[in-house]
């Protein structure tokens, strides 16, 4: 007689991976995290975590995500191996959207480099039909300050803006049939 299995099919009796491995939420984003961190070579940090590297901003960061809660809305990365001759806390955070992922990158101000530094690049989540890439553009830097990081959501914003089509320039007159 075949292996018949409890469907009645001819197939031999496996259970489906995800039946085998069995674990708790909390497994599962630790294994996640883990995956990830050592992809990137980063730490995967929270809220918390990034107000002691950079306090500032953090606290700048907080006030445009909705309701304040930074660890639901913000991947935050810091590069522990990263060397600006050794005394800067380099961090970036990803924010996304439908279409786009935005990375706020940066370090607040050391001794040897006084005036820190903010910028943002954007890129597309998704990629055009023939393309194997995400577009992507560099979005406003400068100092580690109010002033760059406000530069830096207004560019976001600006990035995520779609042209009107109501007002679009017409090829044809409307005496022509």
């Amino acid at each position: 007689m075949e292996n018949v299995n409890k469907s009645g099919k001819n197939a031999p009796e496996h259970a489906h991976p995800a039946e085998t491995v069995i674990c708790s939420n909390e497994e599962y984003n630790k294994d996640v995290k883990e995956r990830y961190q050592e992809k990137k070579e980063c730490l995967l940090i929270k809220f918390e975590e990034l107000l002691n590297i950079a306090p500032e901003f953090g606290l700048w960061l907080k006030q445009i995500i909705r309701y304040g809660n930074v660890d639901s809305q913000v991947l935050i990365e810091w590069d522990v191996n990263y060397n600006l001759d050794t005394d800067a806390n380099h961090f970036s955070c990803q924010l996304f959207t439908e279409t786009h992922n935005y990375t706020i990158y940066g370090h607040p101000p050391t001794s040897k480099h006084p005036r820190g530094y903010l910028g943002c690049g954007g890129n597309s989540r998704k990629q055009r039909p023939g393309e194997d890439w995400h577009r992507g553009n560099d979005l406003p830097d400068g100092d580690y300050s109010k002033e760059t990081f406000d530069m830096i959501v207004r560019g976001i914003v600006a990035y995520e803006l779609k042209n009107l089509q109501l007002w679009r320039k017409h090829t044809y007159h409307r005496n022509q049939v």
